[in-house]
C-alpha cells in the first residue's frame, strides 16, 4: 500500500511542469508606404521585422532559449500615418511570413472594414489565437517576420508613410 502510494506521488509529479514564461514583444517603427492613387482599387505596402528570440528569452529566463517557445501569437497592430491619412482605405488585411517557412503565408487581419474617418491612426483588430511559433527559425540567431498589409481605397489616396507597431505575446516553458 505506501509502495503503491509513492508510485502514485513521481506519476502525479511528472504531471506537474515548470511554469510558462510569457515574454511581451514589440516591435516599434516598422516603416511601410502606400502609394499615392489617383482612383479606387487595391494597393499593399510591406514591413520587416528582425528579432533575436534567443536573448530575449534568456533575459526573461535564463534556463529558456528559443527552442522553449510554445506559442507566439499577435495581441495587437498599431498604424500611425507620418505622412497623409488612413481615410480613404475602406477595407485593409494583413499577413505574415518568415524566411523559416518561405511560400506559407497566414492572415493575421482579414478584409477588416474600416469605419468613420480614421485620421493618422488604424489599430487592426487581429486574429490573436494563430499560433506564429512554425515560424521561428530553428537553430537560427534572428528571425525575420515579414507583414504585408493590403488596402482596398475608396478613391482617390495620398501617399502614406507610415509606421506599425506590432505587439506580440511569447509563451516558452521546458
Amino acid at each position: 500500500m505506501v509502495i503503491s502510494g509513492i508510485a502514485t506521488a513521481f506519476s502525479a509529479c511528472d504531471k506537474i511542469g515548470l511554469p510558462a514564461v510569457n515574454v511581451p514583444l514589440t516591435a516599434s517603427n516598422l516603416a511601410f508606404t502606400i502609394p499615392a492613387a489617383s482612383v479606387a482599387g487595391s494597393d499593399s505596402a510591406i514591413f520587416t521585422y528582425t528579432i533575436n528570440l534567443d536573448s530575449l528569452i534568456l533575459a526573461k529566463n535564463s534556463s529558456l532559449a528559443a527552442s522553449n517557445i510554445k506559442s507566439i501569437t499577435i495581441d495587437t497592430v498599431d498604424l500611425v500615418a507620418s505622412t497623409g491619412n488612413f481615410n480613404s482605405i475602406q477595407s485593409a488585411s494583413l499577413d505574415f511570413t518568415s524566411l523559416s517557412l518561405p511560400g506559407t503565408v497566414t492572415s493575421i487581419v482579414t478584409n477588416y472594414t474600416v469605419s468613420g474617418t480614421p485620421g493618422t491612426s488604424l489599430q487592426l483588430p487581429v486574429n490573436s489565437t494563430v499560433n506564429l511559433q512554425s515560424y521561428i527559425a530553428a537553430g537560427n540567431v534572428d528571425t525575420y517576420f515579414t507583414f504585408k498589409l493590403h488596402a482596398t481605397l475608396s478613391g482617390a489616396s495620398p501617399l502614406i508613410n507610415g509606421l506599425a507597431t506590432v505587439h506580440f505575446v511569447v509563451q516558452a516553458s521546458l
